[in-house]
């Protein structure tokens, strides 16, 4: 007879090792999505330090910025019509493969 026990602690440890059950680790500030016409407004940020873009598909950030308080991020149309992300003065593509999510969050201070 097997133990129930066992098989739900084996059932966890196979659901923490899988891809895509960890974190994105910070505050979420900002989300694109491409299932939608609108593009979020722009953020402006109130804490300086380190922002991340996330696709939703991993859980490496695609990029890292730091950021002054009052500076902006967010997506908006880049000059061939695609949607960018963009932090500061700094524009950046949003090419993850299997993504359909992009998300910027506050990582803290330097």
């Amino acid at each position: 007879m097997r133990n129930p026990n066992v098989f739900i602690f084996a059932l966890m440890l196979l659901s923490i090792a899988l891809p895509g059950c960890g974190t994105r680790e910070g505050q979420k500030m900002a989300t694109y999505s491409s299932n939608t016409t609108e593009l979020p407004a722009p953020v402006t940020v109130n804490k300086a330090g380190t922002y991340a873009l996330y696709p939703d598909d991993g859980l490496s950030p695609l990029e890292k910025v730091q950021l002054r308080n009052g500076e902006q991020i967010g997506f908006r149309r880049g000059s061939d019509g695609r949607v960018v992300a963009f932090a500061g003065d700094q524009e950046f593509s949003l090419n993850a493969v299997l993504a359909q999510e992009y998300i910027w969050k506050y990582q803290g201070a330097k």
